[in-house]
């Protein structure tokens, strides 16, 4: 009887044995010694109850009922509490939101078009910061702090690739009419658009505050009222390699980013023109060639949330995506924004506000924006870390610990993050211990460098 629960004081256990075994696998495969070996602390700890029932066989029938009784209570602190994350907070009427406010489209402007005037003697608050920051280097600058020549180069290739295709990106319909049920439809573009890469989609109506007010890019449309008649959207992420991501600030990163985008291009392309092919209005919405907002609509959509640093937030690779937009008059349905608690540990944790070089990311709490409860964010310190270091930095998401790669136990923690409102609450904190404060820096592949 004793040798029989000296095997039943493992059952208890057993969930933790096997998560602190992935743990310890994971992280050391992760180049993450620290939460490898504290793993490997917390597997021997799980070890210690069936150990006593060896070393005291006659009380291992007490010493596993005590560890079954602490297992129980633990899972019902973890899950029995109440699980009511908030959703997005609509305060009042949304705002359309004007693009020539964005970094990228005020330091596209040059003195000499009527639009740099006009900007700032409606925004005279903005001048002398913006003045300071054309005076540093490019964000692909060969003589910023993080240029390599061969690799800052690359990332300015692809992005000039996005320029030249803008072209791809709209089109006349075909006359013709194919029948097809709007849940039909929205099939064929998730398959598409997941057959060439993206790792999720969804399809909602496409509120009018969500496109710009006014485009602000380039010089050639800079100022142009936004007319954008469709009412439907479909929308999907692609995922950004999890090394890359972790070099950042340094050059891996902004290649990454590129890639990413031309990712997003080549698939947002290519489901616009099937929906034309198919005799509906459709347009492509691509990197600096937008006339939507992506990411409130990827939240619509249900493909994640808003966390502190305004991205998006996947259940999947939180925010390592790049996020592709296609509008159009075809009918879609309306799939239900995503509330698992993503944006409630973004309250408690605060990492990327913490790590950020520039101070941009609030550690307050929400405020109003545009209609909407959200931390606002200093887009000029921002930016200006951006033109310092030579590229798009990145060093948020390399610290969000939903941005850890999808292996089987971080994709465990992101589910118990979904279920538990205590796990919210603390995971952040256990998360510090296991990695630090401070992201670690992943190493560069390969091909880049010397």
């Amino acid at each position: 009887m004793s040798l029989l629960w000296i095997v039943l004081s493992l059952v208890p256990a057993l969930p933790a044995i096997v998560f602190f075994f992935m743990l310890a696998v994971a992280s050391f495969r992760e180049k993450a010694p620290r939460a490898a070996y504290m793993a490997l602390g917390a597997l021997f700890v799980s070890f210690i109850p069936f150990f006593l029932a060896l070393v005291f066989p006659a009380f291992a029938h007490w010493i596993t009922l005590i560890e079954a009784v602490f297992a129980l209570a633990v899972l019902l602190l973890l899950f029995a509490l109440p699980n009511r994350p908030k959703p997005m907070e609509i305060q009042g009427p949304l705002e359309k939101y004007d693009e020539r406010e964005t970094m990228f489209a005020r330091m596209d402007m040059t003195p000499d078009e009527p639009a740099y005037a006009e900007y700032y003697e409606k925004h005279p608050e903005h001048r002398d910061v913006d003045e300071k920051l054309r005076r540093k280097p490019p964000i692909y600058g060969l003589d910023s702090k993080s240029a390599y020549p061969p690799d800052t180069l690359m990332a300015e290739a692809l992005f000039t690739t996005l320029e030249k295709g803008k072209p791809l990106t709209q089109g006349e319909k075909r006359d013709i009419n194919v029948p097809m049920s709007p849940e039909t439809l929205a099939k064929k573009l998730h398959g598409l658009a997941e057959s060439m890469g993206a790792v999720s989609s969804g399809t909602t109506a496409l509120k009018q505050a969500h496109a710009y007010s006014h485009r602000g890019r380039t010089a050639d449309v800079r100022g142009e009222p936004v007319v954008l008649n469709h009412a439907y959207a479909f929308v999907f992420t692609v995922e950004m390699n999890w090394e890359r991501v972790a070099s950042a600030p340094d050059v891996p990163s902004i290649v990454e980013t590129a890639l990413r985008y031309a990712d997003a291009f080549t698939i947002s392309v290519a489901v616009a023109e099937y929906l034309r092919t198919l005799g509906h209005e459709a347009r492509a919405h691509t990197d600096a060639n937008y006339l939507a907002m992506v990411t409130p609509v990827a939240y619509d959509a249900g493909l994640g949330e808003i966390g502190r640093f305004g991205s998006l937030v996947t259940p999947q690779a939180g925010t390592r995506v790049r996020i592709g937009l296609v509008t159009t008059t075809a009918e879609l349905p309306q799939d239900e924004p995503l509330n698992t608690g993503i944006a409630e540990f973004c309250t408690h944790c605060l990492k990327c506000a913490h790590n950020c070089p520039s101070g941009a990311i609030s550690r307050g709490k929400k405020e109003p924006v545009r209609g909407v409860m959200k931390w606002p964010q200093n887009q000029e310190k921002c930016y200006g870390y951006w033109r310092e270091k030579g590229s798009d930095c990145g060093i948020c998401m390399r610290s969000c610990p939903y941005s850890r790669p999808g292996t089987p136990v971080h994709n465990c923690v992101r589910w118990m993050l979904s279920k538990s409102s205590m796990m919210r609450r603390y995971a952040a904190r256990i998360d510090d211990a296991l990695y630090g404060r401070k992201p670690h820096s992943g190493p560069w592949q390969d091909w880049f460098g010397d």
